[in-house]
């Protein structure tokens, strides 16, 4: 998963069309602005020990 897939899921959920369960990053039951963050979060984290 990419930032753009983060992207897609604000959209999605800005727009509150039904997504799946693959969609509920943080795992919380539903979908929603929370695993946006997740997602994007860990579309941009650098590996244990890397750096910019």
């Amino acid at each position: 998963m990419n930032i753009l897939d983060a992207f897609a899921l604000a959209l999605a959920t800005e727009a509150e069309q039904p997504s799946d369960t693959a969609s509920d990053v943080n795992q919380d039951g539903r979908v929603d602005h929370r695993d946006v963050a997740a997602l994007a979060a860990r579309a941009v984290a650098l590996e244990e020990g890397g750096r910019l």
